[in-house]
C-alpha cells in the first residue's frame, strides 16, 4: 500500500459522502479502496473516527465486533490446532482476513508469522506435506510407498512441487524408501561377500556370491543392481568385475606364498597344510609370511619358537 492509494481511497469516500449526503458505508466503496482503508486503520470505525464522522448510528451496520487482533489470534490458533499452515477454505473468515490484512491468503499467513512455503498456485504448503508425511511414517513405521500414500489420499502430486522424487521426500525425515533400502542392502552384501572372497584369494563370480549369501542374493538381484549402476553412470557395462574394481576389490585369483610354498587360494593352503585359515593368518601377522614356523603342524611352544626363530 502506498500513500497515493490511501489518498485515492479517502477521495472516493469524500465524493460518496458529498454525493449521497450521508456517511458512506464500507461496502459503498470499491473493493480496492476498502482494502486500502482497512489495511491502514484496521476497523471501519477507526477510519470514521479519523475522518471525524464517527457515531454509533454511523457504524451500526458496519462494525461486526471482530478486530484485526481477533482475526490474527483465530488464524494462529487454527495453525496450532492443525499443525500446519491453514488453507483459506479452512478458516471461515478468510475473506474478511484477506480484505483487512493482506490482499491474499499468503500475505495473511505472513502477517500472522506462520511459516508457509508455497510453489506456484498450489494452496498446499511444504509444511503441510511434512506434517502429513510424519503422520504416514508413524502409521507404517517406515517410509510408505507411493501406492500407500495414494490409498491414504495423501496429496502425492504436490510432493514433486517441493522435492525431486519420493526418495528425496524421504530424506526430509532422514529415511529411505523401501526400494532404496533394498538396493543398498544388496550393494552392501555384494561388497561384503566379494571382499571376503578376494581376501581368500578366490575368483569372485555371481555363483560364489549367491552361494555365500545363503539365499539373500540371486542372479536377478545382482543383475538388477548392476543395471541401476549402469543407468546412473557408475559403471559403463553390465559387469560385476567392473563394479568391484570401481570399489577397489580384486576379483581375480592371486597366488599365495607361505614360507616359500605357493598356493592358489587360502582354501588350498588350508587343505594342503592341515592348518585352518584363521591360524595361518594369525601366524603370518606374528611371524611374517616367509618364516617356516607358520607351516608348523603342531602347537607352537617356546622350543618350537627357539628352533625356527633363532635359526
Amino acid at each position: 500500500m502506498n500513500h497515493t492509494d490511501l489518498e485515492n481511497a479517502i477521495a472516493e469516500y469524500k465524493h460518496l459522502k458529498k454525493q449521497t449526503k450521508r456517511i458512506p458505508m464500507k461496502q459503498d466503496l470499491s473493493r480496492t479502496s476498502q482494502a486500502v482503508i482497512i489495511k491502514k486503520y484496521g476497523l471501519w470505525r477507526c477510519f470514521l473516527q479519523n475522518m471525524g464522522d464517527y457515531s454509533e448510528k454511523a457504524i451500526k451496520h458496519h462494525d461486526r465486533g471482530i478486530s484485526n487482533l481477533q482475526l490474527l489470534n483465530e488464524i494462529r490458533n487454527l495453525y496450532k490446532e492443525l499443525g500446519y499452515p491453514p488453507k483459506a477454505q479452512q478458516y471461515p473468515r478468510s475473506r474478511t482476513a484477506v480484505n483487512r490484512l493482506g490482499g491474499s491468503w499468503k500475505e495473511v499467513l505472513a502477517i500472522c508469522h506462520i511459516p508457509a512455503t508455497f510453489n506456484g498456485n498450489s494452496n498446499i504448503s511444504k509444511q503441510e506435506l511434512i506434517f502429513k508425511g510424519k503422520k504416514e511414517i508413524a502409521k507404517y513405521g517406515k517410509m510408505p510407498t507411493w501406492r500407500q500414500l495414494e490409498i491414504d489420499h495423501f496429496p502425492v502430486n504436490c510432493i514433486l512441487l517441493y522435492w525431486q522424487n519420493l526418495n528425496d521426500f524421504a530424506r526430509e525425515f532422514n529415511l529411505k524408501t523401501v526400494r532404496v533400502a533394498k538396493r543398498e542392502n544388496t550393494k552392501n552384501l555384494i561388497l561384503e561377500l566379494a571382499t571376503k572372497l578376494s581376501n581368500n584369494h578366490e575368483v569372485v563370480t555371481n555363483e560364489k556370491l549367491i552361494k555365500l549369501s545363503k539365499g539373500k542374493l540371486n542372479h536377478n538381484k545382482i543383475n538388477n543392481f548392476l543395471e541401476f549402476e549402469v543407468k546412473h553412470n557408475v559403471i559403463t557395462h553390465l559387469s560385476l568385475t567392473e563394479y568391484l574394481k570401481k570399489n577397489d576389490i580384486n576379483v581375480s585369483r592371486k597366488a599365495i606364498r607361505l614360507a616359500g610354498k605357493t598356493f592358489s587360494s587360502w582354501t588350498e593352503a588350508e587343505k594342503k597344510t592341515g592348518i585352518n585359515i584363521c591360524t595361518l593368518q594369525d601366524r603370518i601377522a606374528k611371524y611374517g609370511p616367509n618364516n617356516e614356523i607358520i607351516l608348523y603342524s603342531g602347537r607352537i611352544t617356546k622350543e618350537v619358537k627357539h628352533k625356527y626363530l633363532s635359526a
